[in-house]
């Protein structure tokens, strides 16, 4: 994997995703060689390619992720109230539990799981070390 197959995949991607996801992955590609001193592993390069396609990947994950509980958890909240609404606007955005948006990143967060427990990488996607990430790789995951 690496920096150009990360792009491929978030090609598709709001630009403001894409730009978020490739700009993370750059800095990590910026300071691999800190990353490898720190892990005390050797640097190869196709690890360090999958080390930043990787952190890539997790940084996708976590924009979906925190979208879909910050969306969640406001349509939760404004049942609490006294007078309960049944949406919450953001800018142009209507959110409703269950319809529109928050279903499609609902069933994206789903899929991006499921696709990341078939390959054996949520563990991986999931740790906040990328020192660690890199150990893990290094072994053989």
């Amino acid at each position: 994997m690496s920096i150009r197959q990360l792009a491929e995949l978030t090609e598709t991607l709001p630009r403001v995703t894409r730009d978020d996801v490739m700009g993370y992955a750059r800095s990590v590609e910026r300071v691999l060689p800190g990353i490898f001193r720190d892990a005390r592993v050797r640097y190869e390069e196709q690890l360090a390619s999958d080390l930043v396609f990787l952190a890539g990947v997790k940084r996708l994950y976590e924009v979906v992720s925190s979208t879909y509980w910050l969306a969640d958890n406001s349509l939760a909240a404004t049942g609490r109230n006294e007078r309960p609404t049944e949406a919450a606007v953001v800018g142009s955005l209507v959110l409703r539990r269950g319809t529109g948006f928050h279903r499609a990143i609902g069933r994206l967060l789903g899929d991006l799981e499921e696709v990341l427990s078939e390959l054996e990488l949520r563990g991986l996607i999931r740790e906040r070390s990328l020192t660690v990430v890199l150990r893990e790789l290094a072994d053989g995951h």
